[in-house]
């Protein structure tokens, strides 16, 4: 269990046999803001890392309550760049049919449902994403979903999956190099909470004015 350094925000895994094992949740006992999203075990971990990424970002306050911002970050607008389709009602599928998105709506609230699947009756994992949740954080996780660049994965990751559904390029990666990975990410997102702030451009000094 992960807790954000306000204790608002909480990352917690909890395996189930049938149901999600990320939870992800927010809430802000001030403003009354309550958001979650949950993805199953099988989730891609750079969907949700790209989730996790955003919030922790040191800009996300300021981001989430941009509203130009929230224009920008259109989930729609995404996707249909990506080439997905978008129907009437605002369901979306990938352009090869293997992922669809759904908007369910349960006493008012209007919850994102996504999901994967190799047929359309063999779904490989699943994610929701409630209505409440920010639109920064639903169109970070939408592009991360529709980015079409190749995902790494051990010899040991791809058993059991169908390579007539996947298109699959093997290469060799030096054992210090897949050693590295990890501690640099963690470097990464460490040296962006210890960056300094932005300093502001010095004011001008102030013009002199001429005496007798």
């Amino acid at each position: 269990m992960l807790t954000s350094p306000n204790g608002k925000s909480m990352l917690r895994l909890e395996p189930a046999l049938n149901g999600p094992w990320w939870h992800l949740s927010h809430n802000d006992g001030r403003t009354g803001s309550v958001w979650s999203a949950h993805f199953d075990g099988a989730t891609p971990v750079e969907l949700i890392a790209a989730v996790t990424d955003a919030l922790s970002h040191p800009d996300y306050s300021t981001r989430a309550a941009d509203p130009s911002a929230r224009v920008a970050a259109d989930p729609y607008k995404l996707l249909h760049r990506a080439g997905w389709d978008i129907s009437a009602n605002s369901d979306f599928r990938s352009p090869d049919r293997r992922v669809r998105g759904e908007r369910h709506n349960f006493s008012g609230s209007t919850d994102w449902h996504i999901t994967a699947t190799l047929d359309w009756d063999d779904p490989v994992w699943r994610a929701r994403l409630s209505s409440s949740m920010p639109r920064v954080l639903v169109s970070t996780f939408l592009q991360a979903l529709a980015d079409p660049e190749p995902v790494i994965r051990s010899h040991e990751q791809t058993q059991g999956l169908s390579l007539r559904r996947i298109t699959m390029q093997w290469r060799e990666v030096p054992a210090e190099s897949a050693a590295r990975v990890l501690p640099e990410r963690i470097e990464h997102l460490a040296a962006r909470r210890a960056s300094p702030p932005t300093a502001a451009p010095p004011a001008a000094p102030p013009a002199r004015r001429r005496t007798r």
